[in-house]
């Protein structure tokens, strides 16, 4: 028994996204090398490429990819769905972030990687922490986006959100990120409301070898990584790395540094395994310890690990079933006013089949258990501190041939049963039309909820009685109708695009009415409606350029007997229109150039004090790369390099802005 390479026959892919080496020689559609590119029209300017190879067939990391429109319009995308599809057939709003992307973007975290996603509206609020969302309701504490690595969820049920100051990943591992905007509660459940990010990391096998890379920098005191990935013996291969970086601090508006430096260090390994013919085993894990300045003495400090077990099989009758299951615990320490142990036990398991030529069918369960332990301060209290929550799934999926591959009707659903709200339901309708070869129109109705966090329910200020904040103990699920409406295809042999236009309607948002104490409670509603368009246009041989942006309205409101304290401005703060754009040129054999621009709107204050509103902003980061050796690659990366000094995002007690930053960049691999 030998195992089947990564590079000998097409990736298969499961429920999470992870591309896994095939065991099956049964037909199936070819992926080509490299297609994990920038798929989506609009993500196509950083697609980099292969240029001559050397003697042992080595590819230059640093050369456009003679990647063709044909070729990014057929990758295949599974996180929409959970299973594979061709770009022309989602009928979702959804962009590929290439591995090569990133490399060539200079990014140097996964949110900064975020802002290669257009539908994705991405802040850096100060040193450490990000707000990262999609189609509005954007902030510190976003919370009604779902992000996974390779399919595990990183979402705290402490409010909802990601604490993005302790989620990174060994970026040049990073195979794509699929950024999927609208509703995905059909599919993945529960805070997949506005969208949801997969971030896929590459096989084992495309890992070998030796890699090492290190930067220094004007604004940031350094970060460098190393990883190595071999043969497991006859079964499979596997990779261990391991990475630290630090981040200098933001300023306050009048150039005092704010004292909040971000310090990081993470370890990890992944295996991919062929224990039987018909059989995939993908076992993965990481261990990270990270801390952050604070306006006081101590600083923040976090760690935690997690470990990963996917088994892939495929069954004799031609269905294919996926289990995953994974163990994260995490810990937070910010002094004086909390402290957090958070364990969670996952397990997913589905399994896709066609019971006849037209049917394309996904069912599946899932379970998990969150033990939250919180350690409590006089200024506020998490009651009780320490809860086991649990939630539990059922899915079911029918992808129906309408009319011989040009019409195709996809009907979902999901119920959830959790411990605060009780079952919640998420249906989803989905039809699409495929026009032409390579041009397809699609409609989609779909509900989606935001399940109660602790905040809603377990939050009080100060610790004990009398109150003047406390959770709503009957706060129940946040809901979204959501209606879209897009189109996509190729225009020629150089240019692909999409547009999507969607109406969100929000009921039962969060509020807090006043008191005394005041009380979280369901008063809220709002209305968004937008459209996305993405362009990706082959302008040369070896130069690409997209651009892609947004424009988006929402308006709140309140139910007849809410009285808000916050009049419905705490719900998230969002741009009505941004645009991102970037330029990848190669201009001679062993140099890269490219530049990416963005122009964020207005955001408003969210208090009544204008200091906190953030003004419209334009900013644009470079990368100039070269290619010195066989081994080695040369590159200077600038940051925000149209001012001093910039707001992104609002921030408390004082509003922070981000800083000019120049990098040098060294990277060995063999």
């Amino acid at each position: 028994m030998r195992f089947v390479c990564a590079e000998e026959y097409p990736h298969r892919q499961n429920a999470g996204g992870r591309a896994v080496a095939s065991v099956s020689q049964r037909p199936r559609a070819r992926i080509r090398p490299g297609t994990g590119l920038c798929l989506l029209v609009l993500t196509g300017v950083f697609a980099t490429g292969s240029w001559a190879q050397d003697a042992a067939g080595r590819r230059s990391r640093e050369e456009l990819k003679a990647l063709s429109i044909e070729d990014l319009v057929q990758q295949e995308i599974v996180t929409a769905s959970r299973r594979a599809e061709s770009w022309t057939e989602v009928p979702s709003g959804v962009v590929v972030i290439g591995g090569d992307e990133i490399r060539r973007s200079g990014a140097n975290s996964l949110p900064a990687a975020l802002r290669l996603a257009p539908n994705l509206q991405v802040a850096q609020v100060d040193s450490r922490q990000w707000a990262v969302s999609a189609r509005g309701f954007n902030g510190i504490i976003a919370n009604k986006l779902l992000v996974m690595i390779d399919g595990r969820s990183v979402y705290t049920p402490l409010f909802s959100g990601v604490f993005w100051d302790a989620q990174d990943v060994f970026l040049p591992d990073v195979d794509r990120i699929e950024a999927v905007s609208g509703p995905g509660g059909a599919a993945w459940g529960a805070n997949a409301v506005n969208g949801v990010i997969n971030v896929v990391t590459k096989s084992a096998a495309e890992t070998q070898g030796a890699y090492v890379y290190g930067g220094v920098g004007s604004e940031d005191p350094g970060r460098a990584g190393v990883r190595y990935g071999g043969r497991a013996g006859k079964l499979g291969y596997f990779r261990v790395y391991a990475k630290t970086a630090a981040r200098g601090d933001s300023v306050l508006p009048d150039g005092v540094e704010a004292n909040d430096g971000w310090h990081f260090r993470q370890g990890g390994f992944r295996a991919d395994l062929q224990p039987g013919e018909n059989d995939a085993l993908t076992v993965q894990g990481d261990l990270y310890r990270g801390r952050a300045g604070t306006p006081g003495p101590s600083p923040t400090g976090f760690s935690g690990g997690n470990v990963t077990a996917s088994w892939l099989h495929f069954a004799a009758s031609g269905g294919q079933l996926t289990t995953r299951l994974y163990y994260d615990e995490t810990r937070r320490d910010i002094p004086f006013v909390l402290g957090e142990r958070l364990r969670t036990l996952d397990l997913d398991t589905q399994y896709e089949f066609s019971p006849g030529a037209r049917h394309a069918v996904v069912v599946g369960a899932g379970f998990r258990a969150m033990l939250d332990d919180v350690r409590n301060s006089d200024r506020l209290a998490f009651l009780p501190p320490e809860l086991t929550s649990h939630l539990y799934s059922l899915f079911a999926q029918d992808t129906v041939d309408l009319l011989h591959g040009a019409l195709r009707l996809t009907g979902a659903v999901r119920g959830e049963h959790n411990d605060f709200s009780g079952t919640d339901w998420a249906p989803s309708l989905r039809l699409a039309w495929r026009v032409a070869p390579e041009h397809s129109l699609w409609t989609a109705v779909s509900r989606a909820v935001r399940s109660p966090s602790r905040i809603d329910r377990d939050f009080f200020v100060p610790v004990s009685r009398p109150y003047s904040i406390a959770g709503g103990r009957n706060f129940e699920s946040e809901k979204l109708w959501a209606y879209e409406v897009g189109c996509r295809g190729r225009l020629g042999s150089k240019i692909a695009t999409t547009v999507t236009s969607y109406v969100h309607k929000y009921y039962s948002l969060r509020t807090l009415e006043p008191g005394p104490p005041s009380v979280v409670a369901n008063g809220g509603g709002a209305t968004v409606y937008g459209t996305e368009v993405n362009l990706d246009y082959q302008i040369a041989p070896d130069v690409r350029w997209r651009v892609g942006g947004l424009l988006q309205h929402r308006t709140n409101h309140l139910k007849p007997w809410s009285r808000d304290v916050n009049a419905g401005r705490a719900e998230g703060n969002d741009p009505h229109w941004q645009l991102v754009s970037g330029v990848s040129w190669n201009p001679a054999p062993r140099w890269t150039v490219d530049l990416n621009w963005r122009w964020v709107g207005r955001l408003s204050s969210m208090t009544d004090d204008p200091a906190f509103a953030v003004p419209a902003y334009q900013e644009c980061d470079a990368r100039i790369g070269w290619q010195a050796g066989r081994d080695w690659s040369v590159a200077l990366v600038g940051r925000n390099l149209l001012h001093d000094q910039h707001r992104e995002a609002s921030s408390f007690p004082a509003p922070h802005e981000i800083q000019r930053a120049v990098e040098l960049v060294l990277t060995w691999q063999r």
